[in-house]
């Protein structure tokens, strides 16, 4: 099913066994980080909206969302006031997978979780290459 714009919680998809981790921002140009609960410390709401071009916002409701410094793998996924676009599609294990346009044929630059926070890593195309996936929980379904 398609993502519908709305207010969310941002979570990992982990296997079943593991809980998920929220993305979490704390301050302006830092890393969006992971938090392993919902906590009253940070944003971990989220405002998610479809533009013109098919692409997505996703910003906090008090201002500033997410952003990268630049358009390539190894880079932050910031909570920012540049705020950037980013491509969500569904994924067939039900989450989505959150990307920016990749330079180059068979690969997806998809946003991950390393070292604690968020960053953009790339992965080929292929049937047996997992992609990182996650949960648009509304913000009244926790």
């Amino acid at each position: 099913m398609p993502l519908e714009p709305g207010s969310f919680r941002i979570q990992t998809k982990p296997p079943s066994d593991i809980h998920p981790d929220y993305a979490t921002a704390e301050e302006r140009e830092t890393p969006v980080l992971v938090s392993p609960r919902i906590t009253p410390f940070g944003i971990q709401m989220w405002e998610v909206s479809l533009l013109p071009d098919g692409q997505w916002t996703i910003t906090a409701p008090g201002g500033g969302g997410w952003g990268r410094a630049k358009d390539a793998p190894g880079e932050d996924v910031l909570f920012t006031n540049a705020i950037k676009h980013w491509i969500i599609t569904p994924h067939e294990d039900g989450g989505c997978v959150i990307s920016i346009p990749a330079t180059g044929w068979g690969v997806i630059w998809a946003a991950t979780v390393e070292d604690g926070h968020l960053v953009i890593k790339s992965y080929g195309v292929a049937p047996d290459v997992k992609l990182p996936t996650w949960w648009f929980v509304l913000n009244n379904s926790d």
